[in-house]
């Protein structure tokens, strides 16, 4: 079943979006035209995250560290929502 969260992508700046999460993947969308191509629809698989951090207090950000290295910061709304369904109940 997949589940959506508000969240912002740190990428020169914030940009606004959803996040989906399955038991797959996470997928963060945008519909901003002024980013990549690629961030507007990034997919991030479970198997290929290798950690995630969580900073802030006010407003939580995740830091996705991916298994090649890269890393991506979702500033997600309702962490204690998101933490109820990530990982997936499939992967556990």
């Amino acid at each position: 079943m997949k589940k959506a969260f508000m969240c912002s992508l740190f990428y020169k700046g914030l940009l606004g979006g959803a996040l989906y999460l399955d038991s797959q993947s996470l997928t963060y969308k945008t519909n901003k035209l002024t980013v990549p191509k690629l961030l507007r629809n990034l997919v991030l698989p479970i198997n290929e995250i290798d950690k995630v951090t969580w900073k802030g207090l006010v407003f939580p950000v995740a830091t996705f560290r991916m298994k090649n290295g890269e890393e991506y910061r979702l500033m997600i709304f309702n962490k204690a929502r998101f933490l109820k369904y990530y990982p997936p109940e499939s992967s556990v």
